[in-house]
């Protein structure tokens, strides 16, 4: 994915700059497809920021304002738009930011409402199923999402901008109801912010980056990473 970055930096105002999907193919060097989503989507809705793929390799691509998901067939021949809030008033209310997959199952976060949202990737068309959430969490300024496999599905972490990595537990990993079972929090006091959970090797890392850092907001060369261990947190939250 590559994104307009003014998109999120105006909270949806500008919308009108290049967005790009492309996959490559890491043993040949080659680029296997590539799509200008501002093209498809006539500029009329943007701000893509994150990916999943279902068990045929069908990719879904999530875009924030306002929510819709595109989709992109296996072989990369064709690209509809699965899923579009059509009753949204315009596109500065912040819809749906990150995704995770498992098996046919689709989740999505939702920045405005604070929430998730259930998708069955079989359909031709996305239905959203609100994902029953007790107790009440509302998430605030949800980014990415991950199922990481090291839970086998069970588990979804969230990450909220500001605050930190909020986990939500499914023992039977249905995903039409969850358990909130708390926060691992971001409590340096840096200008990182979390975008991520990401699980690499056997552990669990939240990730940080220092938007604000350069000029027009961004995050800069990117000369330091930073990821934090959350691992051992996460699974404390789990063993209540």
């Amino acid at each position: 994915m590559v994104d307009y970055w003014p998109t999120f930096a105006t909270g949806g105002e500008d919308i009108s700059g290049a967005n790009f999907l492309m996959l490559f193919n890491p043993s040949t060097r080659k680029l296997i497809y590539k799509f200008n989503l501002t093209t498809i989507t006539q500029a009329r809705y943007g701000g893509f920021q994150d990916l999943e793929f279902d068990p045929s390799g069908n990719v879904y691509i999530v875009g924030e304002y306002p929510s819709c998901i595109l989709r992109v067939d296996s072989k990369g021949k064709d690209i509809t738009n699965w899923y579009l809030n059509t009753t949204a008033a315009n596109h500065t209310i912040a819809g749906f930011t990150g995704l995770a997959a498992k098996e046919w199952t689709l989740l999505a976060s939702h920045s405005s409402e604070g929430s998730l949202f259930r998708f069955d990737m079989r359909k031709p068309r996305g239905i959203p199923h609100p994902v029953r959430i007790s107790p009440a969490h509302k998430i605030e300024s949800p980014d990415a999402i991950q199922l990481p496999p090291r839970y086998n599905g069970t588990v979804l972490l969230v990450a909220e901008l500001f605050k930190g990595v909020s986990v939500f537990w499914d023992r039977k990993g249905k995903w039409e109801a969850a358990k909130y079972l708390g926060l691992v929090p971001w409590l340096e006091t840096t200008v990182a912010v979390v975008t991520a959970p990401v699980q690499v090797g056997d552990a669990v890392y939240m990730n940080l980056i220092p938007f604000g850092s350069a000029p027009g907001g961004g995050a800069g060369n990117q000369t330091d990473f930073l990821y934090y261990d959350i691992t051992d947190k996460v699974d404390a939250l789990l063993a209540k």
